[in-house]
């Protein structure tokens, strides 16, 4: 990666989506046909507010936060930023 910056940048462009939902296994206990099926449910709206994602980073609309009970881990629901941020504040 340090050797060859841009191949790495590539590389992890490529597999961002892989990444991440391997992290949302790993962390939540919740699969990719899971999130999804989340998302159409809610039909890509915040779980508390009821509006689309609105965060912009590094250019690109943010995906909706997972809710999840931190002592399990369990997901509940998917949030938009400004919701997520305000029930932990």
């Amino acid at each position: 990666r340090l050797a060859n910056p841009e191949k790495y940048k590539d590389w992890a462009e490529k597999n961002k989506e892989k990444r991440r939902a391997a992290s949302r296994k790993y962390e939540y206990q919740l699969l990719p046909e899971e999130f999804s099926a989340k998302l159409l449910s809610q039909d890509g709206k915040c779980a508390i507010c009821g509006k689309a994602e609105s965060r912009i980073f590094k250019g690109k609309l943010c995906l909706l936060s997972v809710d999840h009970n931190h002592a399990t881990g369990q997901s509940r629901a998917l949030l938009c930023n400004a919701c997520n941020v305000k029930i932990y504040c």
